[in-house]
């Protein structure tokens, strides 16, 4: 009898736990559904078409409130669909600034009024002109750069670490198809020109190769994959990855840490040494169009959030010590930094400032790795203070 009484306390208890594990996961899917959809607003913005020679671009003439998962922001694009604040007055110099970039430059977060090139245009009283777009990299930016490219004081481009993987490509993700350049016989040439709208081809596992694996095996590969898909595992194991019982875990192949993924690593990403390649290539071209028209270029360097932001730079420390990950950041990035100082390109790199202001004001969102507005602030202060010196002039 008492046996009995204990195997329906133990199944109650079972039950009991597989309700509260339920309404968890219910409520983390809601969660996430909303955060998903809030962080997917630029397929529901129609701030965004497509263009045969850049992939994407904006939408001319567009006002739209943007609301993500931790802020909302008026977006206003001017006749070729860039964030440009009509420049009210004419600087007695004629000077002129273009910049070119990705979304960092076009302003996730940020109002027309908070982007960095508006705060200086209103500072140095002179026109700058935003040609910044959401998931540009240098090779798109070299392109709008010849397509836009007007006499000016200053050029100045910004460059961020997953700018070299996108070289390598002609898609971003399953978003959008773009052009691509390859080299070919010590120079680059231009492939996916006009950008062709394929359908990005999907990594589809062969179920097949697990047929002749037994009963027992079949069984617990399908609880494993159900467990991968519930909510609660995401969110776990998002913990749990820098942490003892999630190497365990690992060595178990029951858990998968976000940067040993190759899809994730930002840093190790294959055949980088061809991007450099190529990097130099375009910003030679770029250089020589500046000369040409007596301008100056700059490019502005934005350190990952994995070097400057304390709690980030451990979670490295973690997975290097869990797992043996190898960060090679800093060799990619020198190889970045060599191609400009070769080129005799002038750069701002400002990894020792981010690190000194992060400790007081947070750079970034916090579900988000681009600029807050007191980050955005930050690079309008970096930016100016090297224009003034690259001028030489007193530009107000």
């Amino acid at each position: 009898m008492g046996i009995i009484v204990n195997m329906k306390k133990f199944v109650k208890v079972l039950l009991y736990i597989f309700l509260i594990l339920l309404i968890v996961e219910l409520g983390l899917k809601i969660f996430l559904i909303f955060f998903e959809k809030y962080s997917s607003w630029e397929q529901r913005s129609n701030l965004f078409m497509e263009d045969s020679l850049l992939g994407w671009r904006g939408v001319p003439n567009r006002k739209v409130m943007v609301k993500t998962f931790e802020s909302k922001f008026l977006v206003e694009t001017d006749s070729l669909g860039f964030r440009n604040t009509i420049f009210p007055k004419k600087n007695k110099k004629g000077k002129k600034i273009l910049m070119y970039g990705d979304s960092f430059l076009w302003g996730y977060h940020l109002n027309n009024d908070d982007l960095i090139s508006s705060m200086l245009s209103k500072e140095l009283n002179v026109e700058v002109k935003n040609y910044g777009m959401v998931g540009y990299g240098t090779d798109q930016e070299y392109l709008l750069f010849n397509e836009t490219v007007e006499d000016s004081s200053v050029v100045v481009f910004l460059f961020f670490n997953n700018d070299l993987d996108e070289l390598l490509r002609d898609n971003i993700g399953t978003k959008a198809s773009k052009p691509k350049f390859i080299l070919k016989n010590d120079s680059i040439i231009l492939l996916n020109y006009p950008v062709d709208r394929k359908i990005v081809e999907q990594k589809v596992v062969n179920e097949n190769k697990f047929e002749n694996f037994g009963f027992l095996f079949k069984i617990t590969r399908t609880l494993k994959l159900s467990l991968y898909k519930t909510k609660i595992y995401r969110v776990l194991s998002s913990y749990l990855q820098y942490t003892s019982f999630g190497k365990f875990l690992y060595e178990k192949n029951l858990l998968e840490p976000d940067l040993l993924n190759p899809d994730e690593d930002v840093f190790n990403y294959i055949n980088w040494q061809e991007s450099i390649k190529i990097y130099d290539h375009l910003m030679k071209r770029i250089k020589k169009e500046c000369e040409l028209r007596g301008c100056k270029l700059l490019v502005f360097v934005i350190p990952s959030e994995w070097t400057y932001q304390q709690d980030l730079m451990k979670k490295l420390e973690k997975l290097e010590q869990l797992y043996g990950y190898n960060d090679r950041y800093e060799e990619v990035m020198d190889s970045v930094l060599n191609v400009l100082r070769r080129d005799k390109i002038d750069y701002i790199y400002p990894l020792d400032e981010f690190r000194k202001i992060d400790t007081k004001v947070k750079l970034t969102k916090k579900f988000d790795k681009h600029f807050s507005k007191e980050g955005a602030k930050f690079v309008k202060d970096l930016l100016k203070t090297k224009i003034e010196e690259s001028l030489k002039v007193d530009i107000y």
